[in-house]
């Protein structure tokens, strides 16, 4: 089905252009307007995962989740393992964002086993192979980064921008903001307990530069809140408290333009921490309540726990022990994960996984390698090398698939070549050769797909007939006797024209019976040799009298020369 009215790939632009910008009940909308249009197959699965990205992105990550189901698998069957593992990654990342660990991890190392697979492959329908691979380390980067798995996620948002270059500037800022993000995460692990960070100044770097980097060159409203937001993180942290304060004073009035809860969380976080490290406690007290109001929002288990924390630290700071005492115990409920200690051991069973997949796929590979070469080396032990036919282990084989097969009756066709041995002699084998292929050529193209034609060996031939009766069989016999008949072979001697004729021998019975057939068949093909060559015979069938004469036709061979 083709889309009537509608420029999918317009609606793809307008959809990333709202994504990018914060704007996402704008870019939920345009998706909405193609919910009762007829797409075709391409356009359906391409918009599946902007749609899986956009609601999970919205919060909606069991709509996400069901935009998704199957179409990594639909990818697949169309041969395009580039546009699937940017569907699986994101099922990996959305089911870790709702806690469903399993089903996270075994996406995520479907994603990363794949991923390694990829190197060259050079053209997806889905898009440009670079633009998508990107977007998927990108995603497997979030992952990463949410189980605290802070070097993994550096390494896959820093692949993500190699690949990309300056192909896509919504996949390198994505990437930018996202690496700047990581940066600054790890260099928080080295917080002292006076707060004071020590011995990450490289990483501080980073995430400054990256930042400053999105702030001078990238539109995009919410980029440039995230960036202020790891700027003023890294301001912070490194004392220079006047510069933060400036920033967020020049970016606060532009945040009204994202509608993106999970970047509004962790702007409001940073401001609340600000305003905190101020002493301005009802100013941190008003940006962390709304901080979590957008968490609620974003559905996402860990930036709740965070913005919950956040808040913890405010009521502590103003004197409410009791209700830090209870916002710490619901963001340690929120984070189980974080506080059994448990990140660094699903990133390890994450990579497990993976290799456990890459081993089940690679002999998934050999097992196809070796049926291949096994069926390769059957059929060649089935084939007669000089025309191309069956030969007799071929027709054995046949005959069992024909017997159990679905039709009822079957008839046989077996055919010589009248004085084959007198040309093979005279003119040579060479000679014969040419015979025994134009032959054997004539037998293919008078035969049906399901017919079985075979070269049991010499100058005899076998064409059986699943599911015609015995007149069938004589009006195939006849007109093999005619087209063999009319053709003709120059003598390499004396360049005169040479011909020849067939006898033939044909029987017709039930399926089951099909090898008893051959035998009666044959008996047909001796009988025409008996009567005088260069005729049909109906063989005798079980239990009855000698075979007659299908044709009384006793036209001579041509002269040899």
């Amino acid at each position: 089905m083709v889309a009537v009215g509608v420029d999918i790939d317009d609606l793809i632009r307008r959809v990333r252009t709202a994504f990018t910008d914060g704007r996402l009940p704008e870019a939920v909308a345009l998706l909405d307007q193609v919910d009762d249009v007829e797409l075709c197959e391409i356009d359906r699965l391409r918009l599946a995962r902007l749609r899986g990205v956009t609601l999970s992105r919205a919060g909606q990550h069991l709509a996400a989740l069901a935009a998704m189901k199957g179409v990594a698998s639909a990818w697949l069957e169309r041969d395009e393992p580039v546009a699937a593992v940017t569907v699986s990654s994101l099922e990996a990342y959305v089911h870790n964002t709702l806690g469903d660990l399993d089903e996270a991890l075994d996406a995520g190392a479907w994603t990363l086993t794949v991923l390694d697979e990829l190197d060259g492959v050079e053209s997806s329908v889905a898009g440009p192979v670079n633009v998508l691979l990107a977007a998927t380390r990108n995603t497997m980067g979030l992952m990463f980064l949410d189980l605290e798995a802070v070097d993994l996620a550096i390494g896959e948002f820093s692949r993500a921008l190699q690949l990309v270059g300056h192909d896509d500037p919504v996949i390198v800022g994505i990437a930018r903001a996202n690496l700047a993000s990581a940066f600054l995460r790890k260099a928080l692990r080295h917080r002292s307990s006076d707060g004071s960070i020590e011995g990450a100044d490289n990483e501080l770097a980073g995430a400054e530069r990256l930042a400053r980097e999105i702030l001078a060159s990238d539109r995009s409203p919410r980029r440039r809140i995230e960036a202020a937001s790891i700027l003023a993180a890294v301001l912070m942290n490194t004392d220079r408290f006047e510069e933060a304060a400036d920033l967020l004073d020049r970016y606060i009035v532009h945040e009204h333009l994202v509608d993106d809860a999970r970047a509004m969380v962790d702007w409001n976080l940073l401001v609340a921490r600000a305003h905190r490290r101020f002493g301005r406690l009802l100013e941190a007290q008003q940006r962390v309540g709304r901080a979590v109001q957008f968490a609620e929002r974003s559905g996402d288990r860990i930036v709740m726990s965070l913005a919950v924390r956040e808040r913890s630290r405010v009521r502590e700071a103003m004197g409410d022990v009791g209700g830090a005492l209870v916002d710490l115990r619901a963001a340690d409920d929120g984070s189980r994960v974080l506080r059994s200690g448990r990140f660094e051991a699903l990133v390890e069973q994450l990579m497990r996984r993976a290799q456990l997949e890459a081993s089940r796929r690679r002999l998934e590979r050999e097992a196809e390698h070796f049926g291949a070469e096994r069926r390769r080396l059957t059929l060649a032990s089935e084939t007669d090398p000089l025309t191309g036919v069956g030969n007799r282990r071929g027709l054995s084989a046949s005959l069992d698939s024909i017997a159990a097969g679905p039709e009822r009756v079957v008839s046989v066709v077996m055919l010589d070549i009248d004085r084959f041995k007198e040309a093979n002699d005279a003119l040579g084998h060479a000679f014969g050769d040419r015979i025994l292929v134009d032959v054997a050529a004539t037998l293919t193209s008078l035969a049906r797909e399901r017919d079985v034609l075979c070269r049991p060996g010499g100058d005899e031939f076998v064409l059986v007939l699943p599911g015609v009766d015995l007149d069938g069989a004589r009006a195939v016999a006849d007109r093999i006797r005619n087209r063999v008949a009319a053709l003709r072979w120059t003598s390499p001697d004396d360049g005169l024209e040479t011909g020849l004729s067939v006898s033939i021998g044909i029987s017709g019975g039930r399926s089951p019976e099909v090898a008893a057939l051959i035998d009666t068949a044959d008996d047909g093909l001796l009988l025409a040799k008996r009567y005088g060559r260069d005729r049909i015979v109906v063989g005798r069938l079980l239990g009855d009298r000698p075979g007659t004469p299908a044709s009384g036709l006793d036209r001579p061979s041509l002269p040899l020369g």
